[in-house]
């Protein structure tokens, strides 16, 4: 029996460790405790995994822009998969709309960039979103390790 694994193939628990460190610090940042400082690795993996959904955006559009060239084909469709499992907890009313989760990574692109230049430049409003985004996706990570425990 052959186990075979794709290159870049990525489950929700491969970014439990960042959603968690993500979702920590803007908490403290949400709830003004601020115990914890900035994470520059946590951020950095984060956008990371944003640009591998937008990849798997374009992709699913039958496009392969040059700046993607160095994500691997399955990253970008399994995270897009994973991406969209955990939009359609925090933002259902989306349904699988590639435009409108594009808005989304999109906007949480934006304002990690704006987070990792100036911390506390992002609105609250968008804090709490993208808390929310992360919180979620750290929870299906950690569902999926239980489910999956030796992947």
């Amino acid at each position: 029996m052959s186990h075979t694994v794709s290159r870049g193939l990525h489950y929700p628990s491969t970014y439990t460790g960042v959603a968690a460190d993500i979702a920590g610090y803007l908490e403290d940042r949400i709830t003004g405790t601020n115990k914890e400082g900035f994470r520059t690795g946590a951020f950095r993996a984060a956008k990371q995994f944003l640009e591998n959904i937008k990849y798997g955006i374009a992709l699913n559009r039958k496009q392969r822009p040059e700046k993607y060239a160095h994500i691997e084909l399955m990253t970008g469709i399994s995270d897009l998969s994973i991406a969209v499992d955990v939009l359609q907890k925090t933002h259902p009313e989306i349904g699988v709309n590639l435009s409108e989760i594009e808005k989304i990574i999109d906007l949480y692109i934006q304002n990690i960039e704006e987070i990792q230049a100036i911390p506390g430049s992002v609105s609250k409003e968008d804090h709490q979103n993208l808390f929310i985004f992360f919180k979620e996706l750290m929870q299906q990570g950690l569902k999926d390790s239980e489910e999956r425990p030796y992947s």
